[in-house]
C-alpha cells in the first residue's frame, strides 16, 4: 500500500468518526422522527447507496461525486438515527452503534420497531 492508500485509509477513519459525532451534536435536541418516517428515510438512503454504487462504475469524475454523494447520506443516516432515538426517548448517543458493523444492521431494525415515547405511554395508560 503507497503513501496515498493509507492517507484514504485516515480521512476515511476520520470521516468515519466525526460524522457520527456532528449528527448527535446537531440533532440531540430535536424532537425526533416516527417510526414510518424513519423507515421511508432508511430506504431513500438504501435507494441512494445503490444508485451511486452504479455510478461509481462509470469513470472516476462520477465516483468522486458519487462518493462525496455517499458522505454526504452518511450523515443523514446518523442524523435519522439521533432523531429516532430522539422520538422513542433514548439516548442519542446510542447513534455511535451505528459504527459497529453487522451490530448497527441490528440496531436500524430495532429502530425501525421500537414505538415512540408518546405511543409507549399511551400504551401504558390503557
Amino acid at each position: 500500500m503507497g503513501v496515498m492508500g493509507i492517507w484514504q485509509w485516515i480521512i476515511i477513519l476520520a470521516i468515519t468518526l466525526v460524522l457520527p459525532f456532528v449528527a448527535i451534536m446537531l440533532n440531540k435536541e430535536k424532537p425526533g422522527i416516527t417510526r414510518s418516517q424513519y423507515i421511508v428515510r432508511v430506504i431513500g438512503l438504501i435507494v441512494l447507496g445503490v444508485a451511486m454504487g452504479l455510478l461509481s462504475e462509470m469513470g472516476e469524475i462520477l465516483a468522486l461525486i458519487g462518493g462525496v454523494v455517499i458522505l454526504i447520506a452518511s450523515y443523514f443516516s446518523y442524523a435519522f438515527a439521533t432523531l429516532r432515538l430522539n422520538n422513542a426517548g433514548w439516548s442519542a448517543w446510542l447513534t455511535l452503534v451505528l459504527v459497529l458493523p453487522l451490530i448497527n444492521l441490528l440496531f436500524i431494525i430495532a429502530l425501525m420497531i421500537v414505538p415512540s415515547k408518546e405511543q409507549e405511554a399511551a400504551l401504558m395508560e390503557a
